[in-house]
């Protein structure tokens, strides 16, 4: 089969029916193509989020990183039931505040699926935890989908780059074939978990890459955060062996139909190779309380805790 043949096959899959098997096959009969190879070097810094339930809360750098495999059970952007994989975000060094923003709002659109729906009332708890590349982490990118080109300088350099080494290599219009497709699976916005069959092609790219020598995993634009940041995962031994948290802090977020504040409630430093932490309070001025945030949006708390659709705090 050709190139076109087998995409064209994989893009007529009923993925309802999850056919694992055979996307497999065609995926691998894919064979050779190029690849924009991104390295993280020591240094950057790398953060992701975790939901607490009602009254959870963290406190060892295992909670807060990937899934443990047992309960990697379904598909997701980046990953399979067969492989757990380290999520974070992250800006790229030469984006300006114009033209992204913050990782610590780009986890949360990507946590929690309401948060971008102006109909609902929230409030939620979520632990946030900062991590550093200790040794290199190779990673694909896939950001060729034609939204986000040029929604950042970082893509749009990646993208420019790229193309100009693959011009007249005998795989350019093979490599160009493939990433179009697959960038436009990772960009579905319509995929999430109430349609985790929409992940499964994304999830299984992911998977074919980390069979690849010294590849780590991949890095693709944030849909929830319309391309302008970006979201990474990486196989769990590089999570174990090449990061490591430097900081964690639990923060609610209050959520009233087109309103939303990421109220910070703590923080810590946590020393290298600390196998637990403890919280601590943040300082008062970066803390506004309930209170203060439903004043100044005109609402009063007991109409605001009676509506809300959403409620897991961990402080109260």
């Amino acid at each position: 089969m050709g190139i076109d043949e087998i995409l064209d096959e994989l893009g007529r899959l009923d993925l309802t029916t999850f056919p694992y098997d055979h996307a497999k096959s065609l995926i691998h009969h894919m064979g050779k193509m190029g690849a924009v190879l991104v390295t993280l070097e020591p240094g950057k810094t790398i953060m992701r989020a975790r939901a607490n339930n009602e009254g959870e809360r963290f406190t060892t750098p295992k909670q807060l990183s990937y899934k443990p495999p047992k309960k990697n059970t379904t598909f997701q952007r980046a990953s399979t039931p067969n492989n757990t994989m380290f999520y974070a975000s992250f800006n790229a060094d030469l984006q300006s505040e114009l033209d992204s923003i913050p990782p610590q709002l780009t986890c949360a659109l990507e946590t929690f699926n309401w948060f971008r729906d102006k109909t609902t009332r929230a409030i939620q708890t979520l632990t946030y935890s900062r991590w550093m590349v200790m040794k290199p982490i190779n990673l694909i990118a896939i950001v060729h989908h034609q939204d986000f080109k040029n929604r950042n300088p970082y893509t749009k350099e990646l993208n420019e780059a790229f193309e100009k080494d693959l011009k007249g290599h005998a795989l350019e219009e093979k490599t160009l074939k493939i990433l179009d497709f697959f960038s436009n699976q990772y960009a579905n916005p319509d995929a999430d978990s109430e349609h985790s069959h929409l992940y499964m092609l994304s999830a299984m790219f992911s998977e074919s890459v980390l069979t690849q020598p010294d590849l780590h995993g991949v890095i693709y634009p944030s849909v929830r955060a319309d391309g302008k940041s970006f979201n990474l995962a990486m196989c769990p031994d590089a999570a174990d062996n090449n990061i490591e948290l430097i900081a964690a802090g639990e923060a609610t977020i209050y959520k009233h139909l087109d309103k939303a504040i990421i109220d910070y409630e703590t923080m810590i430093k946590v020393p290298s190779g600390a196998t637990s932490f403890k919280v601590e309070k943040v300082e008062p001025k970066y803390h506004r309380g309930i209170s203060n945030i439903l004043k100044d949006w005109n609402v009063s708390i007991d109409d605001f805790l009676n509506d809300c659709t959403v409620s897991a705090r961990s402080f109260k």
